[in-house]
């Protein structure tokens, strides 16, 4: 069966299922097309119904899956993102082939090593999938699947300096799982950077650099790779003179997006100032290489 057809296949098994409660057969193919899913708990209660036990091929893969996924929580609770993008991948090719919420870990676990190019494919995959993990609220890290996917894809956004999208993306999270602390601690987090990133565009707005700087400074103190406030705070030390602290922000900002074109832009102008012209020649190439049309 191709993967795209397993939701159509899951809403067969239910209607069997509503129309022949002790259908056995139909609960053990529904709990097989949940583990595909990657939902260990949910296909355990329907592999194992009516005190039925599944075969031994599916019980072993359903062991499997499930071994990779605990060792995969215990790496991401450690920090050690080599190991839970090993995990995830495991799990994925051993049975849990279509998991949305695996696909949004491997997302996380490359972003993390900041492999952003690899991340938002991995996005794009789970999104593909994602009325999957609505359909039964299977929990992943403690988070409930459907808002896991949401919190991903507000860290994936952040770091490509689309923050209203992430704002946008953890209030879906939030409304999804209340109870999450992960989900609520970013929430609180990022409405405390949009709070500064607001304060110090209306102080640049009013010519106030320097308190500008402070206040995308704040912001950055609890996000430290908020493409944005780098480059906000970039043009103001620019405004201020301070050639070198505009060029160290940009240089911030190209190492979480190597090809960010207004740390580009801002970059080549601040060398400029600078007399740096070989770096200045280069800046401007690459920027004509990022917009041939421009």
């Amino acid at each position: 069966m191709g993967l795209k057809r397993i939701p159509e296949a899951v809403k067969e098994c239910e209607e069997a299922i509503r129309l022949a409660p002790t259908y056995v057969r139909a609960h053990q193919r529904l709990g097989s097309l949940l583990l595909i899913l990657g939902q260990v708990e949910n296909a355990r209660k329907y592999l194992f119904i009516l005190d039925q036990i599944p075969d031994e091929a599916e019980l072993h893969k359903l062991e499997t899956v499930e071994n990779h996924i605990n060792k995969c929580s215990e790496a991401r609770r450690l920090g050690d993102w080599t190991s839970v993008l090993k995990e995830a991948e495991a799990a994925t090719s051993r049975g849990a082939e279509a998991s949305a919420q695996l696909f949004a870990c491997q997302a996380e676990a490359h972003l993390k090593l900041h492999q952003l190019t690899d991340a938002e494919l991995w996005m794009y995959k789970a999104r593909m999938y994602e009325a999957s993990a609505r359909a039964y609220k299977s929990k992943l890290f403690g988070m409930i699947s459907e808002a896991y996917i949401f919190f991903v894809q507000a860290q994936i956004e952040n770091t490509l300096g689309k923050f209203d999208n992430a704002c946008a993306a953890i209030e879906r999270a939030a409304q999804v799982d209340l109870q999450s602390a992960e989900v609520i601690g970013l929430l609180k987090n990022m409405r405390l950077v949009g709070r500064a990133r607001s304060l110090g565009n209306e102080l640049f707005k009013s010519g106030r650099y320097i308190e500008a700087c402070s206040a995308y400074g704040e912001g950055l103190s609890r996000d430290s790779l908020n493409l944005i406030l780098y480059c906000n705070r970039a043009t103001c030390w620019y405004k201020l003179e301070q050639w070198e602290k505009s060029l160290d922000d940009c240089n911030h900002a190209l190492l979480i997006q190597p090809h960010y074109t207004k740390a580009l832009f801002q970059k080549a102008a601040s060398n400029v100032k600078l007399e740096r012209w070989a770096d200045a020649v280069r800046d401007y190439e690459i920027l004509r290489q990022e917009l041939p049309n421009d």
